[in-house]
């Protein structure tokens, strides 16, 4: 096993976006967090005016690869940066076994560690630590868990769906729980796709089509579509650039369900879609997050 380790980007808050674009754009490839690549404005704690990005490195990138990219974004933008060795892999399992459940609704994500037995109608999802993200904690991971309980408490009978960037496959398994009908997950990270078929395993619910593929563009979803219901948490830019896919995913009178974006971001995530015709039919916030539920009409 090698070391891990995390870049930390500041630069100027009305700055961010475009930094964050550039990296986005440059490092992804070379970067095994792109969950965290982008997403940070003004954490707890950060100043005023002061934006942040957050990148997770496997030791197999090369330092001199970042240097080169941070130069030339240093061309252009104000930016300091740090760099923090983490440690071999294990400071991932390491720091999400001491997490506690997380509820949303009737739905309880938790690991092995926090017995729980359920209780009054609960649904109980188990996801143990592991390299794969998505434990259930992030706040966007629990509005799109709360809008699938919407959508369920609304009748949609949605006869398939589709998750796009599963993860971990929490919100596949809450799906499976919530509707009796055949469910699609893919994910672009071969390591998520491997945990999460372990994860569908523990929880009974291996029947769930897991796909290792980039959004849509695989032939078993091509062949699928159009979904009842399509749920994608994955990044504001991917989810523009991916607006007309997923809204061909969805079939007429389905919903989509978008997650990933900051308060500041929904607007233009929402115009992308609405220029494919889809309507919104809900919106809910979650700390600096949004979570939206579209309708094709």
């Amino acid at each position: 096993m090698g070391n891990f380790w995390r870049l930390y980007v500041q630069t100027h808050l009305q700055d961010e976006q475009k930094v964050a674009d550039h990296l986005e754009a440059c490092m992804a490839p070379l970067s095994i967090a792109t969950g965290e690549i982008a997403e940070m404005a003004n954490p707890t704690g950060a100043h005023a005016g002061v934006g942040h990005v957050e990148l997770l490195f496997d030791h197999a990138v090369k330092a001199h690869e970042c240097d080169l990219i941070l130069s030339q974004l240093a061309l252009t933008h104000s930016v300091t940066t740090n760099v923090e060795i983490l440690g071999d892999r294990d400071w991932v399992t390491a720091s999400l076994r001491e997490l506690p459940a997380v509820a949303a609704d009737r739905i309880i994500v938790r690991g092995a560690h926090v017995p729980m037995p359920a209780q009054g109608g609960q649904i109980h999802l188990l996801v143990e630590a592991g390299l794969a993200f998505g434990t259930g904690h992030h706040e966007t991971t629990r509005g799109c868990l709360l809008a699938l309980q919407r959508l369920e408490r609304a009748g949609l009978k949605p006869g398939k769906i589709l998750d796009v960037g599963t993860g971990t496959g929490i919100l596949a398994m809450a799906a499976a729980k919530l509707f009796s009908c055949p469910i699609w997950a893919s994910d672009i990270d071969a390591v998520s796709v491997g945990f999460a078929r372990e994860t569908l395993k523990r929880n009974g619910l291996a029947a769930i089509r897991l796909i290792h593929a980039p959004g849509t563009r695989h032939p078993d979803i091509l062949r699928q579509q159009p979904f009842g219901l399509v749920v994608a948490n994955i990044l504001a830019n991917p989810l523009i650039a991916m607006a007309g896919d997923l809204t061909h995913a969805t079939q007429p009178g389905g919903r989509l369900i978008l997650a990933g974006l900051l308060h500041w971001q929904f607007r233009r995530v929402l115009a992308a879609y609405q220029s494919h015709g889809m309507v919104l039919e809900h919106r809910h916030q979650e700390g600096d997050w949004s979570i939206m539920t579209l309708r094709r009409p």
